[in-house]
């Protein structure tokens, strides 16, 4: 089990532009993708790119698991995500505060503004097509992991840079008001 800390916001290599996968099954592609879910897990997140882990590969994981802060309708099993790309977003969109893996150091979250519903295509970690339709948190997660291989990072995307908090903060009073916008 390979753990890789992840890329920190000020590190450059995450200001490139990730490539795309070409053979999935070479032993580099497996690699990575066994790695992004490691990394993942060891760090609790629910969402890792190849971008933030070392590698510039267009390849994501999602994985929504159960805290006392998720409601069942908003589980997710493990999914790999390679050459994704969203072909179709909603008008309707909700602003949520979201953090990132990526700035996980400095434990903050900002409010951001993205499309409720969103349809992804993608490969998985066999090779086999997919098409997704996502909403609420699955849909955010994978808009915020695509804005990595873009290179984009959210904070580009924040509506208000004022309403910076702390995980704290965002669990005790901001999650709950989340919860009702759904």
């Amino acid at each position: 089990m390979v753990i890789n800390k992840v890329l920190q916001i000020w590190n450059p290599l995450l200001n490139k532009k990730s490539k795309t996968v070409k053979d999935v099954k070479s032993t580099e592609t497996q690699e990575i993708i066994k790695n992004l879910i490691d990394s993942m897990r060891d760090s609790k997140l629910v969402w890792l790119s190849a971008v933030q882990i070392w590698d510039d590969k267009r390849i994501f994981v999602t994985e929504i698991k159960e805290t006392k802060y998720r409601k069942p309708d908003e589980l997710d099993w493990l999914k790999v995500y390679i050459n994704p790309k969203i072909i179709w977003f909603s008008i309707a969109q909700c602003l949520i505060y979201e953090g990132c893996g990526s700035v996980g150091d400095w434990d903050i979250f900002w409010p951001v503004k993205r499309p409720k519903w969103i349809v992804i295509e993608a490969h998985d970690e066999n090779w086999k097509k997919f098409t997704l339709k996502a909403t609420w948190l699955l849909a955010r997660v994978i808009q915020h992991e695509y804005d990595h291989l873009e290179w984009i990072n959210f904070m580009e995307r924040v509506t208000d840079m004022h309403k910076l908090t702390n995980r704290e903060n965002y669990k005790r009073h901001i999650l709950k008001e989340d919860k009702k916008i759904k």
